[in-house]
């Protein structure tokens, strides 16, 4: 619990003063929110900040009193709302991809170098810190198939390198290394890092290389774009290049 100092507290503190032989009391942590520093007058901002105010005041009453928010009477939530997939995808849409979504803490990607690849809501998106320290998002896919390039977790990764060709990134989404490239001819680096890594932008290309001979038939998951993937492409300003 943070607590929490006004110039009232202060001088009534400073009024009661210590007995001369206790050692001086440590100072009392200020707290500030953006509450107090907002200053919008605009009707949205002003209503934002009232009901902001009143629910920290009823948190704080709560944690004096012991006792926590209640209904006026029992509640029993139809079993539907927990299997209707209909509904379920209303308040994902409504909630989860209508606003910005924090992801990971700073905590998980301590250093250079590291990574956290998570699922979010059929997504596959991969948090890096690179080399010089910079915080990068995108999306845990790679150009050439679309392979997931990390399981789900955290980690340390100097390079980013797809299990499928082997095809390689750094950690800011930016392709080094294509594996046989005299089999595509030369590939351009250019528009092939990661969809996602440079932020506001598409990728300058939307296709990927062939190789020259027929290829193999393609495993589960690399021939064609996963759902989550198609989904993503549906939903972000950057585009899964089809598999070729």
């Amino acid at each position: 619990m943070v607590q929490t100092s006004s110039p009232e507290i202060r001088e009534t503190a400073e009024g009661r003063g210590s007995p001369a032989s206790a050692p001086p009391a440590p100072p009392t942590p200020e707290y500030a929110s953006w509450i107090s520093q907002d200053r919008s007058t605009d009707p949205a901002a002003v209503t934002m900040r009232r009901e902001a105010a009143e629910l920290v005041e009823r948190v704080m009453a709560h944690y004096r009193d012991n006792t926590t928010h209640e209904a006026q009477e029992q509640w029993t939530e139809p079993v539907s709302n927990y299997l209707d997939a209909d509904r379920w995808r209303r308040e994902t849409d409504a909630v989860h991809r209508s606003v910005p979504l924090p992801l990971a803490m700073s905590s998980e990607l301590p250093g250079p170098n590291t990574y956290k690849a998570i699922d979010v809501l059929g997504i596959p998106v991969l948090i890096t810190r690179d080399r010089q320290g910079a915080i990068h998002a995108m999306i845990n896919a790679c150009r050439h198939r679309g392979a997931k390039l990390l399981e789900p977790g955290c980690g340390v990764q100097k390079r980013l390198t797809c299990p499928y060709h082997s095809w390689s990134y750094d950690l800011a989404g930016q392709l080094r290394g294509v594996y046989a490239e005299k089999t595509f001819g030369e590939v351009p680096r250019e528009g092939r890092s990661l969809s996602g890594s440079r932020p506001g932008s598409a990728p300058e290309s939307s296709s990927s290389p062939s190789t020259r001979r027929p290829n193999p038939t393609s495993t589960p998951g690399s021939g064609t774009s996963s759902p989550s993937l198609r989904a993503c492409a549906s939903r972000s300003a950057t585009t899964t290049p089809p598999a070729s």
